[in-house]
């Protein structure tokens, strides 16, 4: 992945099910971070919406040997389930990635309506609600992720009786056509347009500009820091992936208040990055033990008390030499700690002595 530096191997076969990360600590972790990201959004955008199809017109939306269904999915991508013969159900269920959805939808309302008009059944007047909102037939992809309705658009249907055929993707139409009674229409139409009010409130979009280096700490261990100021401030985070020029731009997206918080929390971090101090402090090995403790549990709650990264000597560095990462105050702080804890065991030592 380019823009961790890490190597990552993506597995090919069924019998494989693990992603391996490999990298040094940062990549693997901004890499980790990453892969996460991108299979939470993944999950997220798969949706599942229904559509109540009279029992009569089954036969003609599968079409004969079942290749108008296999054409639509073969077409969308997107799963279309038909309930069987010998089932009640009338709900077919597509599911699929929301801009997939969209295609699939619109040509399972196609193969309705022309089945309608084939049987020559009562077809309720139609309605085209003009330019409800470009924001309601995105023209990229990006775009459809953030703001197509598709789920909202289900439960509108269901709602007000209606069926709402949205503009194919790749159409440079924006007009959606509501189908129904006159009174479903109009009733469909106020959600559609409180729906875009809305989307168009949660759409302000900031951009910052943070040092790359700093991208490990805003994401956390596992996404976990990130995750936790996307919940709290109900906004959407982007890091820079290959297709950016400029690496060291977060992309913000959410109201504008809420958007300026979590650039806010963002920036928290960048500081604290940027104020951080290293101490280098010499203590004799035979301490090392105490200060670590059983299990690490001495260390551990020096770090997490103070805030700071404490690091023993390896084999290439001064065997005397315990270095302590973090904020100026918090440094000082667990250096003073240490000392303590060495000075105890000294004291000790002399007693022990005399």
């Amino acid at each position: 992945m380019r823009e961790t530096g890490a190597y990552i191997h993506v597995p090919s076969g069924n019998k494989e099910t693990e992603i391996v990360v490999t990298g040094n600590q940062q990549q693997v972790d901004l890499a980790t971070a990453r892969i996460n990201e991108i299979l939470e959004d993944k999950r997220k955008n798969t949706t599942t919406i229904a559509v109540v199809v009279k029992k009569s017109l089954h036969q003609a939306l599968l079409g004969p040997a079942g290749d108008n269904l296999e054409d639509i999915m073969d077409r969308t991508g997107v799963s279309v389930e038909v309930p069987p013969a010998d089932s009640s159900t009338e709900a077919v269920t597509l599911r699929g990635q929301p801009t997939q959805l969209v295609q699939a939808l619109t040509d399972v309302c196609i193969q309705i309506q022309t089945a309608e008009d084939n049987l020559k059944s009562r077809t309720p007047p139609q309605e085209t609600i003009g330019t409800v909102s470009p924001v309601l037939a995105p023209q990229d992809d990006q775009q459809a992720k953030e703001k197509l309705p598709v789920c909202e658009n289900s439960k509108i249907r269901e709602e007000t009786k209606t069926i709402i055929h949205v503009p194919p993707q790749n159409s440079k139409s924006d007009v959606i056509v509501i189908t129904g009674t006159k009174a479903d229409c109009e009733a469909a139409q106020q959600c559609l347009m409180a729906i875009e009010e809305e989307l168009a409130l949660k759409s302000f979009k900031l951009t910052m500009t943070v040092e790359p280096r700093h991208f490990p700490k805003i994401i956390g261990y596992k996404g976990v820091v990130i995750k936790k100021i996307c919940d709290e401030h109900d906004v959407r985070v982007r890091f820079p992936d290959d297709r950016h020029m400029e690496q060291d731009q977060i992309t913000i997206i959410g109201t504008e208040k809420q958007a300026l918080a979590a650039q806010n929390a963002i920036q928290a971090i960048v500081n604290k990055q940027t104020e951080q101090i290293k101490v280098t402090m010499t203590v004799d090995p035979k301490h090392f033990a105490r200060i670590i403790g059983i299990k690490g549990v001495v260390v551990k709650s020096i770090c997490n008390e103070h805030d700071v990264k404490i690091r023993f000597p390896g084999k290439k560095d001064v065997k005397d030499q315990i270095t302590i990462v973090g904020g100026g105050k918090q440094a000082l702080a667990a250096q003073n700690a240490i000392q303590a804890i060495v000075s105890k065991q000294v004291s000790h030592i002399i007693k022990d002595i005399s």
